[in-house]
């Protein structure tokens, strides 16, 4: 077992072989803390399996040993009972103390680094080889994204590597679940002439370029290397791979020890507490519209996971808007995260009501007018009638279709007709009438018309006084057609004579007389004619008679 202790002015190691020089730089340490200010510890100490103690007072400094390992940590605390080494790191000199935190063999294995500064030592001595870049012929570019780098000179492979030995390799990890802004500088130092490499992989640990981050071989034993990580996004983890190569490599150069120190521009450290794994997400959801809404409220079964707090948005009972809403569940810090789709889909036909049947006048296409019927819908609906309103619609009956769409695409429809109708209007035939004067009152039967036509007006009015001669009566429609037909007014002169007026003696008696009745109108006609006689004296009495009879004229 050897304790190790590096002399700063001259960056050489001197290796203690016995217990005394041991106890020597015990003391050292000691005396150093006793007269400064603790410092950031560099790294959380490793916990071991079979703790070997060279001291027990409790509260005070105890260096723990990895039985058969030589692997060292000095930390402060624990008591005669309680042999667990606590997680407070106690610098023993000026400088960040050099914590043994050797490095896992694989990804699975990886060593976790917790705080910031950390200064580590380790070696790859019985690692197997796991990760080796592929040999090449020029300086290989590797393509992972998690962060911004800037390669420490000489950038990139410093020679051509085509080794055909193992390369045992061990690996740490920094886990960023919210990321980091700062950044990093780390530096591997191979404590002797060996060849080592450093290399950074984003999220996983592969021979793949495009697993790599960045890269620093300078193909030199005993030269450090060292790379800037900048702006690491969330849910990151790097991981930090020390390669060493076999004597069979080229160039040659045995695996073995190394420091590692990680410092950081800012106040951001890893974590090192439980880690959500990932979780699964449910299955994408599919529902239809709330009865009377063009929204649905979603309920769903949020995933779960150990050593997660899971917040998904949307939340599960919220309302969610017509169409596809993703989903994201992430735990605390934003991850792991994983998304599904929750769709809300409108099979809801809108309702729509025509107008009554329509009927207008009109010999020849006629523009109709109507009121554009408006749907109901849960998410709202459009409508659109062929032909439209203000459309010239030909004489006879046209059926209107209106139909209602929404924006899914959901349609009804409901029909009304418009029908143009001619008028039709028919007069009574032509009339005749007689008078002795020179005008009568003549009434006429109304004319025949349509329910289309509208209000027909007869002119002059039926029951108008018509003078002798022949009168156009004209007979129009609010529709606009009309009609015509003729009042004629005849004529006839009567008069009467007696032929013996004194020859009447008394009742009974007889008188010769005459009646006469001339045709003005040249019309043929036959006419009643009576006479009246009045004013007869009769010896010793008066008395009148009247005679009637018929001519035809």
């Amino acid at each position: 077992m050897r304790t190790h202790w590096k002399n700063k002015a001259s960056g050489s190691w001197q290796w203690l072989r016995d217990s005394k020089w041991r106890i020597v730089a015990l003391l050292v340490c000691v005396g150093y803390i006793l007269g400064s200010q603790p410092r950031q510890a560099a790294a959380i100490v490793r916990k071991y399996q079979d703790v070997l103690w060279n001291k027990n007072t409790a509260g005070k400094l105890f260096n723990y040993f990895a039985a058969g390992t030589g692997l060292k940590a000095t930390v402060q605390s624990g008591t005669d009972k309680d042999k667990t080494p606590k997680n407070k790191i106690v610098p023993p000199g000026p400088n960040i103390p050099l914590v043994t935190l050797q490095g896992g063999d694989t990804q699975a294995t990886a060593t976790p680094i917790c705080s910031f500064p950390a200064n580590l030592s380790g070696t790859t001595v019985g690692a197997t080889d796991n990760y080796d870049l592929p040999p090449d012929t020029t300086a290989p570019t590797l393509t992972a994204t998690c962060a911004t780098t800037a390669i420490g000179a000489p950038s990139g492979r410093g020679s051509v590597y085509t080794g055909t030995g193992t390369g045992p390799d061990v690996v740490y990890k920094l886990e960023f679940p919210a990321g980091n802004p700062d950044t990093l500088t780390i530096t591997m130092d191979p404590t002797g002439s060996q060849d080592l490499a450093l290399i950074v992989y984003c999220n996983t640990v592969s021979s793949s370029l495009s697993d790599g981050l960045v890269i620093d071989d300078t193909g030199t034993g005993g030269v450090a290397e060292s790379v800037t990580v900048s702006n690491i996004v969330a849910g990151t983890t790097l991981y930090i791979v020390v390669d060493g190569y076999s004597t069979g490599g080229t160039p040659p150069g045995p695996s073995g020890a190394y420091t590692l120190s990680i410092t950081s521009s800012g106040s951001t450290q890893p974590n090192c507490g439980p880690v959500c794994a990932p979780f699964t997400c449910p299955t994408n959801i599919n529902v239809n519209t709330d009865t009377g809404a063009c929204t649905a409220v979603v309920n769903y079964a949020p995933p779960t996971g150990q050593d997660c707090t899971i917040t998904c948005t949307p939340a599960s009972g919220t309302t969610f808007p017509l169409g596809t809403t993703t989903v994201t569940c992430s735990n605390t810090g934003g991850t792991p995260s994983c998304t599904f789709l929750v769709s809300v889909a409108d099979n809801s036909p809108p309702t729509v009501a025509c107008p009554a049947n329509i009927t207008v006048n009109g010999s020849s296409p006629t523009v109709v007018n109507y009121t554009v019927p408006t749907a109901a819908d849960n998410c709202g609906a459009s409508v659109a009638c062929v032909p439209n309103t203000g459309s010239s619609f030909p004489v006879g009956t046209t059926t209107v279709t209106c139909t209602a769409t929404d924006g899914s695409q959901n349609m009804s429809s409901c029909n009304f007709t418009v029908s143009v109708v001619a008028c039709t209007i028919t007069c009574p035939a032509d009339q005749v009438a007689w008078t002795a004067g020179t005008s009568a009152v003549v009434s006429y039967p109304a004319p025949t018309a349509d329910a289309s036509c509208g209000t027909v007006t007869c002119s002059p009015a039926s029951g108008s006084t018509f003078n002798v001669g022949t009168t156009t009566v004209t007979c129009s429609t609010t529709a606009g057609p009309s009609c015509s037909f003729n009042v004629t007014v005849n004529q006839l002169t009567l008069g009467a004579a007696l032929a013996d007026p004194i020859a009447c003696t008394g009742p009974g008696n007889k008188v010769n007389g005459s009646f006469s009745a001339t045709n003005n109108s040249g019309a043929s006609a036959t006419v009643s004619v009576s006479a009246t006689l009045s004013n007869i004296a009769y010896l010793p009495n008066t008395a009148t008679a009247t005679q009637s009879g018929s001519i035809i004229v």
